[in-house]
């Protein structure tokens, strides 16, 4: 289901996944000297993340609708544990130069709720592992959020067969401002209206790339050099 380019942009990821937990040796030629490895990748990111995000942030609007707008989105800020979620955003975005956060509404009927906090239903605010996630914009130079076209957010999962046979499939959920639809091995399960009116996946770059529509991992140019620490 992937095209050179995403398959391209998810090598890229796994590299950089790998330079931050630690695996620097997978490249390296073998030899018979004890190899020490400072991951100054993982220092970088988790202390920069941690200065972007420590001191918070603040929402805005016009003061006519400020009143009631921040005390709702406080709520569903705090209900979704918001300074974890920005943390997880910005190791996300830091590591692989993308990060997303997917908008979902859980209604009452929905949620496993024995103390009856959420009559009205719940706002969940889910941040997706990049590597999950496949955008596609419209044509031209406009990389904005209107110019999303689509999101396809996809997985393996394991199910098991009548035999007791573990079978793999591709889930594959597509999102466009008019539908949500599911597709299992290639086969609609279901195509839905998105009464959002909008595609409910928020992109978040790390840094802007001219001439593209995704952004840049803190961790392109350290990687060489932490190489290069450690085998000296």
């Amino acid at each position: 289901y992937l095209t050179s380019s995403e398959r391209d942009r998810l090598k890229d990821y796994q590299e950089f996944w790998n330079f931050y937990n630690g695996y620097h040796w997978e490249n390296v030629a073998e030899d018979d000297r004890q190899e020490f490895t400072t991951n100054w990748c993982a220092r970088f990111v988790n202390k920069y993340v941690a200065t972007e995000f420590n001191s918070g942030f603040l929402f805005k609007f016009d003061a006519s609708v400020e009143e009631k707008v921040v005390p709702f989105l406080n709520n569903v800020w705090d209900d979704n544990n918001g300074s974890d979620l920005m943390a997880r955003v910005g190791q996300e975005k830091s590591i692989t130069g993308d990060a997303y956060v997917h908008v979902f509404f859980e209604s009452p009927d929905e949620i496993n709720d024995p103390f009856g906090m959420y009559p009205k239903g719940r706002i969940r605010l889910f941040s997706i592992p990049a590597s999950l996630v496949f955008p596609k914009y419209k044509d031209g130079y406009n990389d904005s959020f209107d110019a999303l076209e689509s999101i396809t957010i996809m997985y393996p999962i394991n199910t098991e067969g009548i035999l007791g046979n573990v079978h793999e499939n591709i889930v594959r959920f597509v999102y466009t401002n008019e539908t949500i639809t599911k597709y299992v091995d290639g086969e609609m399960e279901f195509s839905i209206e998105n009464k959002y009116g909008i595609i409910p996946i928020v992109p978040f770059k790390n840094l802007a790339l001219s001439g593209s529509n995704f952004g840049q991992s803190d961790l392109r140019d350290l990687i060489d050099l932490n190489l290069e620490y450690n085998l000296k």
